[in-house]
């Protein structure tokens, strides 16, 4: 079975979100796992960037790259309204 390593940033994003909205991280949270064992949630290749995905868990979104020693290495969380600046 293949996973998901979170990068430090990402990670440190995650445990902020967690402090005011604990519902939302820990379905961001569970998106990334069913991606990581399964492929399967609402995921995009970003434009212009080299290996970047995106998966979107409701107003967020988590850029993030396929690897192959895991299914996916999660490097940002961001929201929406800032994603696509």
């Amino acid at each position: 079975m293949r996973g998901s390593i979170w990068d430090g940033q990402a990670l440190l994003e995650l445990v902020e979100l967690s402090r005011t909205d604990s519902r939302q991280a820990r379905r961001i949270v569970e998106a990334v796992v069913r991606l990581g064992e399964s492929r399967q949630g609402d995921f995009k290749k970003l434009q212009g960037s080299s290996g970047r995905w995106r998966l979107r868990v409701g107003n967020w979104r988590v850029i993030f790259v396929f690897e192959e020693s895991v299914a996916v290495r999660v490097i940002q969380l961001v929201q929406r309204r800032d994603a696509y600046d």
